[in-house]
């Protein structure tokens, strides 16, 4: 199993999306909707091993303006490959923004690109945590 301590691992398959990568850390997922699942020929989910390179890579974010849009995070990350559709914002119990979001990358390499040049910047006046 890859190390959780950097970012973009690939750690595992999820076959639905982005609110098991708020439980997860950074991950492998295999479908970039919330409709169903992608699934091998033979009709089932694919296993770790039959992951490939049409699969994304994601990564969470943390300090996000409560007003934040798709848009805004489309912004932050337009010098990356973005898988369409991929973010997703924490909401609270209250169903308000929490801050939190999460996002998927085309590939590791956009994705450690993304981590080590945007750690740190400004989305608006907040400073956004990545991980």
């Amino acid at each position: 199993m890859a190390h959780i301590s950097q970012p973009c691992l690939q750690t595992s398959t999820i076959s639905l999306l982005l609110p098991q990568i708020f439980l997860t850390n950074v991950c492998l997922v295999t479908e970039v909707s919330d409709s169903e699942p992608r699934t091998t020929e033979s009709g089932n989910l694919p296993s770790a091993g039959e992951i490939g390179p049409d699969s994304y890579v994601g990564m969470r974010m943390r300090g996000l303006p409560f007003q934040a849009t798709e848009d805004d995070i489309n912004v932050f990350f337009a010098d990356y490959k973005l898988a369409s559709d991929s973010i997703k914002f924490g909401m609270s119990a209250d169903g308000r923004k929490s801050g939190e979001g999460a996002c998927l990358f085309e590939n590791e390499t956009d994705c450690k690109a993304a981590f080590n040049e945007k750690q740190g910047q400004n989305i608006g006046h907040r400073w956004i945590e990545l991980y």
